[in-house]
């Protein structure tokens, strides 16, 4: 994705996605505690320099996918420039404002959420997501892998009133127990093998 620094920080671990006007958009995870974004006109040969956006980071990583029913992209972030507690999703048309549709986890004493990752599945998305400790406080087999199922709103309804801010949609509870493995590693492979395995198994 081309060599890129941001300001006093690091850009790590890019969400790419295409946004509504058919350019290439670009979001770091940061220790600036905002996302940044950066843009490719070109199919990603090159990049603009990385600028921060009104979205916060806490130094984690984020995930992105475009959706198939609009012109929106999906982001799932933890919504705070210091705290992995809380975990949300967002949508947005071109990367600069994006508006929140649903909180994932809400903040529970002694937990992070974190290394999301997340695929459309119809009028839905998937998110499987890691559940880590924070310092001591909470024993080892509360650690793991978590499955969300986050509703989509309506194209038309959402598309209304751009300007304006939307109502988060009320935290789904459809979410599974943690999964137990042993210690923390590899999270991401895990995740995207889970991921992959409820895709298969709503064809």
């Amino acid at each position: 994705h081309g060599n890129q620094r941001g300001p006093g920080t690091w850009l790590i671990e890019g969400a790419v996605s295409e946004t509504a006007g058919g350019r290439l958009i670009q979001l770091f995870r940061t220790s600036n505690k905002h996302i940044y974004s950066s843009l490719s006109e070109d199919g990603g040969k090159t990049w603009t320099k990385a600028t921060s956006i009104n979205v916060p980071n806490p130094n984690s990583k984020i995930t992105m996918t475009k959706l198939s029913h609009t012109s929106e992209m999906a982001l799932c972030f933890n919504d705070s420039p210091s705290s992995r507690d809380k975990l949300r999703v967002a949508l947005s048309e071109g990367g600069k404002q994006w508006s929140k549709i649903a909180e994932v986890e809400s903040g529970k004493a002694g937990l992070n959420f974190g290394y999301p990752t997340m695929v459309q599945d119809d009028d839905r998305l998937i998110v499987v997501y890691s559940v880590l400790r924070r310092g001591n406080k909470v024993p080892i087999q509360n650690s793991g892998i978590k499955v969300g199922i986050v509703a989509l709103p309506d194209p038309a309804k959402f598309s209304k009133d751009k300007d304006k801010p939307k109502k988060v949609v009320t935290k789904n509870e459809t979410f599974s127990e943690p999964v137990i493995g042993e210690g923390v590693m590899d999270l991401q492979l895990q995740m995207a093998e889970i991921t992959e395995k409820l895709r298969m198994s709503q064809e």
